[in-house]
């Protein structure tokens, strides 16, 4: 039993720990959904189950790659992927291609790095750097990487998927809609809704149980992610996967993901990691 847990900590790491194991509150579970690798399929999309093998070890270059990583993208050199590695785009495609990232195989590992910025679409400071830049460094390092953040206005990469998603935050209804682009071997899929709309000069604006209602949202659209949004046809499913959430803005996504998911025996090999790049940016004191 030790070797299993060990084995499946190290199947979700990249250089970091997994997410908390101890339980969490249950008062939600018995209304969780049952997701399956068809539901894309409703929406016009060819969603097959990525065929990866859940079980298989992570390669050597998928952990104690931080520092190379960042130094890498500060000095602008080139960071090693191995001769095994996936070769990837190194430039954008229109909105008529389709492309992804690399499928999963035994040594990939499917990221999906979930912020609320992201430069060049949106940023406020040093979070919008690294979320632009670290999934670009993953990715040429031979794994499948998706970047997921709110859709704040009208970009020119975004490809509409034909998916739509509603959720409640706080007794209201919202629609969420899914976008993609694949740019520099990265995938880039925006969610927008109503209350993202209009924020790309001011995206925690507005009063604070507002911009806390914004982001549980965009954590419990981001969560579905691997299941409904297809990019280039396949979607990213469970096998290997691991979320990095960034900041307060995402931390109830490793909550929702266990919560709702891992606790029903679904994505059981999907792992979580939560990235605080200042801890001094905290909302307290919010009242709903």
């Amino acid at each position: 039993m030790a070797r299993r847990q060990g084995r499946a900590r190290r199947r979700g790491s990249l250089g970091c720990a997994a997410e908390n194991e101890d339980p969490v509150s249950q008062k939600s579970v018995a209304s969780a959904p049952r997701l399956d690798s068809s539901v894309a399929e409703q929406n016009g999309a060819a969603a097959t189950r990525s065929k990866a093998d859940p079980s298989a070890p992570v390669s050597a270059a998928a952990s104690g790659y931080w520092k190379d990583v960042v130094v890498a993208e500060q000095v602008g050199t080139k960071v090693d992927t191995g001769g095994d590695a996936a070769e990837v785009s190194r430039s954008p495609v229109d909105s008529e291609n389709k492309g992804s990232a690399p499928l999963a195989g035994p040594n990939v590992m499917n990221v999906i790095v979930v912020a609320s910025e992201c430069a060049p679409f949106c940023k406020t400071g040093g979070l919008g750097d690294v979320v632009g830049a670290l999934p670009k460094a993953l990715a040429r390092r031979g794994h499948r990487v998706m970047v997921v953040i709110p859709k704040y206005g009208d970009y020119a990469e975004a490809r509409d998927l034909g998916v739509r998603k509603r959720y409640k935050v706080a007794g209201q209804d919202s629609e969420v809609s899914y976008f993609h682009s694949y740019i520099d071997g990265v995938d880039f899929v925006f969610l927008e809704a109503p209350p993202f709309r209009h924020r790309h000069n001011d995206i925690y604006g507005g009063e604070r149980p507002d911009v806390l209602k914004r982001m549980i949202l965009f954590c419990k659209a981001a969560v579905e992610v691997p299941w409904y949004a297809p990019c280039g046809g396949t979607i990213y499913g469970d096998g290997n996967l691991v979320f990095i959430a960034n900041d307060w803005h995402t931390a109830l996504l490793p909550v929702y993901l266990k919560a709702y998911y891992r606790d029903n025996g679904l994505m059981q090999y999907t792992r979580s990691v939560l990235v605080i790049h200042n801890i001094a940016h905290q909302v307290l004191h919010l009242n709903l």
